[in-house]
């Protein structure tokens, strides 16, 4: 079976784009019959693009007078079934809270201005779930944090080993209650090549950041069906994704956007209304507003053309807004 790559131009919106490339066969052949997606197991970013996914199938389905028989759509987190033995998140929490309330003292590294604090149940189960989302974030690598203390400067490795005893004092208290850790569950799950596969081919929809978990177990069901990792860029651009389908950071930081100057334009109103904008604005299709009150901008626009430095993503939004002109008119 392949891996292959497939790219869809970013033209289109990723939902018109998904709806397209699922129905492209169904459509060729006359709209006859249901749209059947049996035999394909989709893959999406988040559960609510699979929910809209679905509802836009069913709608194209609709107008020709049929349904959808639809494929398994899931996030990349749900692309292998939990075990049945598997804890919950809440038994789990409680069980890590409850570690920390009776053995704090024993993770001085982990804990070192703690050890004076009141070790009530809402204080033990606040650290308890940012120490699970510590562990969920080595997991989606395909780590553990016994597996990361020979990776960290040795000044870093008494803490994870405090960490690494924490984690495996859980994993006794969950044997004890006849579970297993869902996170630890999961990666030995992945691992295996399933006895029944009852599908055809994998889509991965326009998802950029597969994780290392992820990818491990696209390799492993590879050998099952086909896999088929949609980007929404053009073929011109496949250099500068990696084979997973993932932008490389190094090939687009220096980048420019492909937009004039004078279609950047920033503005100090927060709520702005097509029909408040004075005469002689750019229309809105072709310019990018940026608003001071919008942080997640400066995130995401890393080059002004002929501005600013490759550097500008790192900076205090209120100076780079200063480099772009500002609009006509008293707003």
């Amino acid at each position: 079976m392949t891996i292959t790559r497939h790219f869809q131009g970013w033209e289109t919106a990723s939902l018109p784009a998904a709806t397209a490339l699922l129905t492209h066969n169904w459509v060729q052949s006359g709209c006859t019959g249901p749209l059947d997606l049996r035999n394909s197991l989709l893959l999406v970013p988040t559960r609510h693009a699979g929910r809209r996914l679905r509802g836009e199938l069913a709608r194209v389905a609709a107008d020709q007078g049929t349904a959808v028989l639809a494929g398994t759509i899931v996030t990349p987190e749900h692309l292998v079934p939990q075990s049945p033995n598997a804890a919950s998140d809440d038994l789990l929490l409680a069980l890590l809270a409850q570690q920390l309330r009776t053995r704090h003292a024993d993770f001085t590294a982990l804990l070192p201005n703690q050890q004076d604090a009141s070790w009530n149940f809402p204080f033990a189960l606040g650290i308890a779930t940012q120490l699970q989302e510590v562990r969920r974030q080595l997991n989606e690598a395909c780590l553990t944090a016994s597996e990361l203390i020979p990776k960290v400067p040795e000044e870093e490795q008494a803490r994870w080993q405090d960490i690494a005893r924490l984690e495996q004092g859980l994993i006794q208290d969950l044997e004890q209650h006849g579970l297993q850790d869902p996170l630890q569950a999961r990666l030995e799950a992945e691992q295996q090549v399933p006895a029944v596969f009852p599908y055809d081919r994998i889509l991965s929809l326009f998802i950029p950041d597969l994780s290392e978990r992820t990818v491990r177990t696209l390799k492993t069901l590879s050998e099952l069906c086909d896999v088929e990792l949609h980007i929404l860029a053009p073929e011109a651009e496949a250099d500068r994704f990696d084979e997973w389908g993932r932008p490389r950071p190094d090939a687009w930081e220096g980048r420019p956007l492909p937009i004039r100057k004078t279609r950047l334009w920033s503005t100090s109103r927060a709520k702005m209304k097509p029909n408040l904008w004075p005469d002689g604005w750019p229309k809105r299709k072709t310019t990018i507003w940026l608003w001071p009150c919008a942080p997640p901008i400066r995130r995401r626009l890393w080059h002004w053309p002929d501005a600013c430095s490759h550097r500008a993503g790192s900076c205090i939004y209120p100076m780079v807004s200063r480099c772009l002109p500002r609009p006509p008119g008293n707003c």
